[in-house]
C-alpha cells in the first residue's frame, strides 16, 4: 500500500506535532519522558528511551502549547493509551512507539497531571 492510500484510509489526520510527552507504565510510578512524533484524534507516536511492548496499557501526559508562552499556565491532554507499534530498531533518539488513544481528558493549570492518573 502506497503513502498516499494509506493517508486516504485514515480516519483521522494525523499531525506532525514535537511535543514534550510523559508516560507512566501500567503499574509503576516512574515518569518517562519523551517527545511527540505525531498526534491524531485517534493515536499519537513518539520516540521513548524505553521499549515498550505490543498490547501494554500506558498513561500519557502531553503539555500542549499555550496561546501566550511563557506565562506559566499549563494544558495538559492526558490519554489512556494502548501500544500498537513499535519499532524495536534502537536509534540514537529512542525507540518509534505507534499507541491507540482509549480515552481522554484535557487538564487545565499549573498542578501535576500524574495526581488524578488512577482513571
Amino acid at each position: 500500500m502506497t503513502a498516499t492510500r494509506d493517508a486516504e484510509h485514515r480516519e483521522y489526520e494525523r499531525l506532525p506535532l514535537h511535543l514534550p510527552l510523559q508516560f507512566t507504565r501500567e503499574g509503576r510510578s516512574e515518569l518517562v519522558e519523551c517527545i511527540t512524533e505525531s498526534i491524531s484524534g485517534a493515536e499519537v507516536c513518539f520516540v521513548s528511551p524505553e521499549l515498550l511492548q505490543l498490547g501494554e496499557r500506558m498513561n500519557v501526559f502531553v503539555l500542549l502549547p499555550t496561546a501566550i508562552p511563557g506565562n506559566g499556565f499549563k494544558i495538559h491532554l492526558k490519554c489512556l493509551v494502548h501500544v500498537e507499534r513499535v519499532d524495536s530498531a534502537w536509534s540514537p533518539s529512542g525507540f518509534r512507539i505507534g499507541c491507540r488513544i482509549r480515552d481522554y481528558t484535557i487538564l487545565f493549570g499549573n498542578t501535576d497531571p500524574r495526581k488524578d492518573s488512577e482513571s
